[in-house]
Parts: structure tokens; C-alpha cells; sequence
């Protein structure tokens, strides 16, 4: 970059530390004790190959120096990979003993830095700088290692093999966290989709931007939009107003102590958003003492919520704050103005609202109704109790919001689509956010690890085991939690049976086929694949994927025309089984059948009157079972290509073989097989 720039490296380098520190000294992160430069501790990374290269653990070539993967046995603890589907770099590199083995040290380039080592000059790989300044500043041994969870492989996973084969401990405990995505997608200069911190603060003020970057679960993902982002700043502005509101009234208010309830949630491995709710609740016991001039208890409550605040580092009354908000009596009292404002035309929407829904009621009685049999709605409940808890909700979540109502209408349609119905004429059914109902689905959901982005919970839902447990897992994987009426819901489900709870999940991201192959070839046992041909309806999608999941299956290919998706109706019929199974689409299915076959593959089609029986079928080796549409069975190509076609005997009166119990039965007797065997 340096050179392209026509600068020196170290200029350009220095150039995006200043861009670092402004930005942190914006939000008020505290430094670190030492910020160590990787082109200062090159004598402390050539100590360390030396005992690589004595421990039997490493090797030079050339001027390279590599390390030998196959040296160290526990390779890919942390991450799960096993050392035969490990690929590291150029496996044609000189001199380079095996492709898996990684970089150390590399041999100079013309144009870059480099550095005199016994093997020649060059500069360091990036996992070996890590492990030798860690090393240097925190010891052999040291407590926690952070990180962002797309760095566990190889990163990660190098720097512990590194340590351990130059003697040291390393780390004890590994944090990963999530991203800031952009539809989806990691926040990455490679994608193009980054937001600088100068632009963003010309949006919000820092503390703002502070509080919403850390509203969620720092394993959980955080989804950018302008939205959430101007509602959390409204969320914190509203903490921030009682806390000054208070201080002015009170004639100060001194940092108090966070609650039971916020310490118990950080210590329930840091789960922010339960202690956001805690946050907000105790405000919201301050502001109803500060009404009616309890300043003795609004003063307590505002130093609580300021002692958890400044955890969070975003105490309003913070020196850091006040100081680079210039006359703090003076934006108190512009604050204050506004707020009243607000909270004077809230009131007044109110107003209007109640009035509009009596003309409707005694318009209702009129017509010969009675308030409670004609008349549908919340009764004016305030959302209470759930909301706050969580991620700011994106818009999809928000039931009001025009992108809501787009994705209640295609959960709309993929019910119909679920009951039999054909999209129109023209009309192409697209994959969008999905809406699952019902307490046992939602929870089911929710243990598998969906990637939700929203919980709804009607207000005056009767709570049980399921609902609270529900709650609880949103709560601790970051799932915006809200608390709506139960019309909103009606409307969101079009009717359906959603018993007072329904989860938003994104739309499915589906794997390639030769992920699929990858995947199970990591497994003890061969592959056990399932293909679907012309399976229209979702709930036998959701069953198939339920039951391969169950029966040790290793992934479900489905085809990217005349099928079912992974919709609505397929999570709750797959019971949170697509969480847990990788479904990839492929563009031709036959293409992909043949595709797998010459890989050893064996491909058999399930029928009614197939010409190999289950007792004759072998099933020990890689195998991909095909099952066709009910009524109409395989596709002629996809027939043709069969190795074998399965014969499922009916017993019972029906007129179709249905494609889930076919699957279930023949992956239930695979299961079978290879246990025993």
C-alpha cells in the first residue's frame, strides 16, 4: 500500500495509528498499558524460531522459515478443524514440506521492509508477531485472549501452536466476538462497506455511538443501520436526561453503585443487554420518584444508573463528557427543554389516539357491538416490562415500520405457499426475513443457535416454562426482545397460531454443494448427504432436514428452481435443525449428483417400486439419498443418474410416498447400520 502511495511504510503506518487514537480518544476508551509495534520485537520473533526449529517444530527454506504443522498433535483444538482438510497458502511454495505447514518468516521481496535474520533478511508471518510480543509483555502464561470470531482459524490457531512448541502456556481462556454487519455482511475494507467514526459522529455524539456499539452481546452480531442507530442514541439520551434532570433538581448526584441484578448479568459471561434492562428499569424508578419531588430517592436511583453507566463508560456526568460538551448547565438545560417537548407531544399523540379509539368503540356500539366482542386492540397497555432488553431491533422487527409489513406479507405468502398455494403468474417468491410462531418452534428455534434478529412477546402473554426460557435465550445471545400488543402479532402472522410469541430470523444463508461434501468428509464416519428433487411444500423440507440432523446426517442439497426454501414453515417444521445442518442450493441438481458421483459418491433415489430393497442396500460408504416429489416421484434426469432406486414399501392406505417419512426411514436404518458396525 505503502509503495503504491509512493510513501514510506513506516509514514503511511503512523498515519493510520493518529486515524486509531483520535477515534478512541472520541469514545472514551481508555489506553492500553503498552501498544506494541510488530517492526520492534523482530529480535523477540527470531528468539522464538530458534526453539522452534530446535523443538523439531519448525524448519528453513531458503530464506522461509515454516512451521510443521504435522509436529504438533493437538492442531485445531480450538477450532475443530481436522489436519486433513487444513490448507495454508501456496502449497507449491519452494522448499515448503507440506502445503498445511504455515509462514514464520519470509524471505525478502523487492520494495518491502525487511529485517536481518540468520536465514537471510525478510519480515515476519502475522501469527508469529502475536505470539512473540505476547509472549514478551504478558509472560509464558496469561489469562485472557480476545479476538473477532473469523480470526479462531488459522490465526488463532497458529498462534497456540506456535507458543506451545516454543514451551509456553499461552493463553487460558479465548473470547471471540461478533461483527458490525451491513446487510449481513462483516464490516470489512475488503467488502467496501466500512464506516468511518468521523462520519458517524457527524450523526451522533460519541457517547451515543459508544452506547450503541456496545448494546449488544459481544458474541452476537451487531446490524448498522441508521435506524437502530438514531433509536439507541434516543435510548441513551433518555438515561442521559434523567441523570441531568436529577443532578440539576437535587443540586447534584454523587456516582453510586450498580444493582444485584446489572452485576449478576455481567457476570453471566457479560450479558449487556440483561444488564441494559437493569439499567433502564432503575431509571425509570427515578423518573417516577422525580414527578412528584422525591428527590431524595431520584438522587439514589440516578447515582445507581450512573455507577452502571460508567461501566459501560457513558456516565452523562463523566468529566470526559462534560468537558467535551462545553457548558454542561447549559446543555442541561437545553436537554431538559427538549425532553419536556418530546414527552408534551407524546402525550398529545396519546390524546388523539384514545380519543379516535372511543369514536370508533361508540361507533361499534352503535352498530348493535359491544365493546369487548367488537373491538380488537391492546386496551392502551404501555410496552413494558420486555422492552429495552436487547440489540436496538432493525427495522423488520419493528412492526410498524414498512419493512415489517414487507415481511409479514412474505410470510403471507410462503403460508399459502406451505398450505399448497402457487405464487402468481409472473410473480417470483424471493427469500426474505422469516417470521416462526409458537412457543414450542420459537424455543426449539432458540436453542439451536438460529441466528434471530427479533423476539416479540404479546403483552399479557401468560408466562410458562417455554416463554421464559425463550426470553432468557434471547436475552443471552443479544435478540432485540419486545413486548407488543397482541393485534401487532395477529397482523405479523396473518392470524395465524403464534400463542403470544414469534422470532424474526434473516434469510437463510445457504452453503455450496461442495461444502456439503467437505463437511462430511470431517466426520469418523463417510458422508451421509440428502438431496431433495421437486419438493415444493416447506414443511417436508423442514421435516427432511429435522430428520437428517437426527440421524447423523451431514447436509441437505436442495434445488434453486421448483423448491421449497428455507422459510417460515421450514424452521418450525425442522425444530431449529437448519441452525444446526449446513442446506446448500444448487443451480443444476443432475449436474450436482454427477458432480458428487465421480467423487466416489453413490446416488440412490428413493420409490415406491425402486429395483433394490433395504435389506439388499449397503449404505457403509459416501451416499447421497435423493427423494423425489410426493405423487409425481423423481425427475426423469435425476433418475437416470441414480446408482440404485430404493424400494420403500407402503403398508398403509395413502396415495404417495411422502418424502420425509421416506427419508427418515432409510436414514434411520443407515444409522442403524453404522452404529452396530
Amino acid at each position: 500500500k505503502a509503495a503504491g502511495a509512493g510513501r514510506p511504510w513506516w509514514e503511511w503506518a503512523a498515519t493510520f495509528e493518529r486515524s486509531f487514537t483520535w477515534a478512541y480518544d472520541q469514545l472514551g476508551v481508555l489506553p492500553p498499558s503498552i501498544e506494541p509495534r510488530a517492526t520492534g520485537h523482530v529480535t523477540q520473533m527470531v528468539e522464538m524460531m530458534e526453539r522452534l526449529i530446535e523443538n523439531g517444530h519448525a524448519y528453513a527454506a531458503g530464506g522461509d522459515v515454516y512451521f510443521d504443522v504435522q509436529s504438533y498433535p493437538e492442531y485445531g483444538a480450538l477450532s475443530g478443524h481436522k489436519l486433513d482438510d487444513v490448507h495454508q497458502g501456496e502449497s507449491a511454495a519452494e522448499g515448503k514440506r507440506d502445503p498445511r505447514d504455515f509462514t514464520l518468516w519470509k524471505a525478502v521481496k523487492p520494495g518491502e521492509p525487511s529485517w536481518p535474520t540468520p536465514w537471510g533478511p525478510g519480515r515476519p508471518g502475522w501469527h508469529l508477531e502475536c505470539s512473540a510480543m505476547a509472549e514478551f509483555y504478558l509472560g509464558a502464561a496469561f489469562d485472557i485472549h480476545c479476538g473477532g470470531r473469523d480470526l479462531v482459524f488459522p490465526h488463532h490457531e497458529n498462534e497456540i501452536a506456535q507458543a506451545k512448541c516454543a514451551g509456553d502456556d499461552f493463553a487460558q481462556y479465548w473470547l471471540h466476538n461478533g461483527w458490525v454487519t451491513m446487510s449481513g455482511e462483516k464490516m470489512s475494507k475488503s467488502l467496501g462497506n466500512v464506516l468511518s467514526v468521523p462520519n458517524v459522529l457527524k450523526k451522533v455524539r460519541p457517547q451515543e455511538l459508544r452506547y450503541y456499539l456496545g448494546s449488544a452481546h459481544y458474541r452476537s452480531n451487531l446490524e448498522y443501520s441508521d435506524e437502530a442507530l438514531d433509536e439507541s442514541a434516543k435510548s441513551y439520551q433518555g438515561l442521559e436526561s434523567f441523570v441531568l434532570r436529577t443532578h440539576k433538581r437535587a443540586g447534584g448526584v454523587e456516582l453510586g453503585t450498580w444493582t444485584e441484578g446489572f452485576a449478576a448479568a455481567l457476570d453471566n459471561d457479560l450479558s449487556v443487554p440483561i444488564a441494559l434492562a437493569e439499567i433502564h428499569g432503575k431509571a425509570s424508578e427515578g423518573n417516577s420518584a422525580l414527578a412528584p419531588g422525591d428527590l431524595d430517592a431520584a438522587r439514589v436511583a440516578a447515582g445507581q444508573v450512573r455507577a452502571m453507566l460508567a461501566i459501560r463508560g457513558v456516565d452523562p456526568l463523566d468529566e470526559h463528557w462534560t468537558q467535551s460538551g462545553g457548558d454542561t448547565e447549559t446543555a442541561m438545560e437545553a436537554l431538559d427543554v427538549l425532553v419536556r417537548a418530546d414527552l408534551d407531544r407524546r402525550q398529545q399523540a396519546r390524546r388523539a389516539v384514545t380519543m379516535a379509539g372511543n369514536s370508533s368503540r361508540r361507533g361499534a356500539v352503535r352498530k348493535g357491538g359491544t365493546k369487548k366482542g367488537q373491538v380488537a386492540g391492546s386496551g392502551g397497555k404501555h410496552r413494558r416490562g420486555l422492552e429495552g432488553r436487547g440489540a436496538t431491533p432493525p427495522a423488520e422487527a419493528r412492526t410498524k415500520h414498512p419493512a415489517a409489513k414487507r415481511a409479514a406479507r412474505a410470510a403471507r405468502a410462503d403460508e399459502k405457499q406451505g398450505r399448497g398455494g402457487r405464487p402468481g403468474p409472473g410473480r417470483k417468491v424471493l427469500d426474505g426475513p422469516q417470521t416462526v410462531l409458537g412457543r414450542n418452534p420459537v424455543v426449539e428455534c432458540l436453542r439451536a443457535g438460529v441466528p434471530a434478529t427479533a423476539l416479540w412477546v404479546a403483552v399479557g402473554t401468560e408466562s410458562d416454562d417455554r416463554l421464559k426460557e425463550s426470553v432468557q435465550l434471547a436475552a443471552d445471545a443479544g435478540i432485540s426482545i419486545l413486548e407488543v400488543p397482541r393485534t401487532d402479532l395477529d397482523r405479523l402472522s396473518a392470524n395465524g397460531l403464534h400463542q403470544g410469541i414469534a422470532l424474526q430470523v434473516p434469510p437463510y444463508r445457504y452453503a455450496h454443494p461442495d461444502d456439503l461434501l467437505s463437511e462430511g468428509r470431517k466426520h469418523a464416519e463417510p458422508p451421509l448427504l440428502v438431496a431433495l428433487d421437486n419438493i415444493t411444500d416447506p414443511r417436508n423440507l423442514g421435516a427432511v432436514v429435522r430428520s437428517v440432523a437426527a440421524f447423523g446426517g451431514h447436509g441437505v442439497v436442495i434445488p434453486e428452481r421448483r423448491s421449497a426454501s428455507v422459510s417460515a414453515v421450514a424452521w418450525r417444521t425442522s425444530a431449529g435443525a437448519a441452525a444446526r445442518l449446513p442446506i446448500a442450493r444448487a443451480t443444476n441438481l443432475t449436474r450436482t449428483l454427477k458432480d458428487w458421483a465421480s467423487k466416489g459418491v453413490q446416488v440412490v433415489g428413493l420409490d415406491a417400486e425402486g429395483d433394490t430393497t433395504l435389506d439388499d442396500f449397503d449404505g457403509s460408504g459416501p451416499v447421497v439419498i435423493v427423494v423425489g416429489s410426493e405423487g409425481k416421484g423423481l425427475s426423469r434426469l435425476v433418475r437416470e443418474n441414480c446408482d440404485a432406486i430404493l424400494s420403500i414399501p407402503m403398508a398403509g392406505p395413502v396415495e404417495s410416498l411422502n418424502a420425509s417419512v421416506a427419508a427418515g426411514v432409510v436414514l434411520a436404518d443407515i444409522a442403524r447400520r453404522r452404529r452396530s458396525s
